[in-house]
């Protein structure tokens, strides 16, 4: 089975993948029903996500994260705005091993803003992925944080 970052699924040696995206399409991109063996969260800077997975709908504007666990059947659809079309955001894959302590549900999480920029360093790893003993740690302290977040509901 094959996902947009490749031909290869995730791994000890691969434990995660990450991403900046930018769609330039306005409201109601959306990616049909589907799962993999990874973890993913999604997190959003401009624009809207609404994730439905596991029973539950997760609305998420910017800087909330959307966690879905392994093997998770879900959707996604982005919404963009007249002022600013489009969706930017990151979208995370982890590696089952690493979402011991991660939550059995699909859920929105708050994210702390040293979880913000540890993400935004990641992004900045060559094929996103860690490359070395500081990336793999990056990684651990960004997991550990949103092991530690709270949920985050819109109501």
């Amino acid at each position: 089975m094959c996902n947009y970052y490749g031909d290869i699924r995730l791994s000890p040696e691969l434990p995660i993948y990450v991403a900046a995206q930018h769609t330039d399409g306005g409201a109601g991109k959306s990616k049909l029903m589907h799962h993999h063996p990874e973890g993913q969260m999604y997190v959003p800077a401009q624009g809207v996500i609404l994730v439905e997975a596991g029973g539950n709908r997760q609305v998420l504007p910017p800087g909330r994260l959307g966690w879905i666990p392994p093997y998770m059947p879900h959707s996604a659809s982005t919404h963009g705005n007249t002022l600013r079309p489009g969706l930017a955001g990151y979208t995370i894959h982890i590696a089952p091993s690493l979402c011991v302590g991660l939550p059995e549900q699909s859920l929105a999480l708050r994210m702390s803003p040293l979880a913000m920029s540890l993400l935004e360093r990641m992004c900045r790893w060559p094929n996103g992925s860690p490359t070395d003993a500081a990336g793999l740690r990056l990684m651990n302290v960004f997991l550990d944080e949103i092991r530690s977040a709270e949920p985050d509901p819109l109501h």
